[in-house]
């Protein structure tokens, strides 16, 4: 919020502290580098996402942490075009990590896999995974709603309505 404000000086201090507070908390790092990347600042944003990586744990949700946290930080490589070879290394590390989330049943790997296979021009990887998850029964309105947006800038309206009406 404080960021938002233009309090920049506040925002960086919660933020620090938010971490100091909760430092095996994927989602406190997450939504600092949403907050960052939001006022344009995503490299600072990016080493917020890189400690999140370095927390240790290998549970299902660990997993499908990682693997969005590699998406994000892929996103963020693509972007800025300057680095192939760690974007290809994000790109595997989100595979396999959201993969391993799969199979212990987090079913929302299967939607940011189909945004990480959507990103790179698989879209019939993108439509069985997004498919996928949707069909187990765990999609918020939230992410039929991103979905329903994702059509309609590709101009798919039909099935923009099929999300929103979902």
């Amino acid at each position: 919020l404080y960021m938002d404000m233009g309090e920049e000086k506040k925002g960086r201090a919660d933020f620090e502290s938010a971490v100091q507070q909760g430092k095996k908390n994927y989602e406190i790092y997450i939504g600092i580098y949403e907050s960052l990347s939001r006022h344009e600042k995503k490299d600072e944003g990016q080493k917020y996402l890189s400690a999140a990586m370095e927390i240790k744990g290998d549970k299902p949700e660990d997993e499908l942490y990682k693997g969005r946290i590699s998406y994000l930080l892929g996103e963020n490589i693509e972007d800025q075009k300057e680095n192939w070879e760690l974007a290809k290394k994000n790109y595997e590390a989100l595979e396999e990590n959201l993969e391993k989330a799969k199979e212990h049943k987090q079913m929302l790997a299967s939607y940011y896999l189909g945004l990480a296979y959507d990103a790179n021009g698989d879209s019939d990887k993108a439509k069985k995974c997004i498919a996928e998850y949707i069909k187990s029964g765990v999609a918020t309105s939230y992410d039929l709603y991103e979905l329903g947006m994702q059509e309609m800038q590709d101009g798919n309206y039909k099935n923009a309505l099929t999300y929103f009406n979902s």
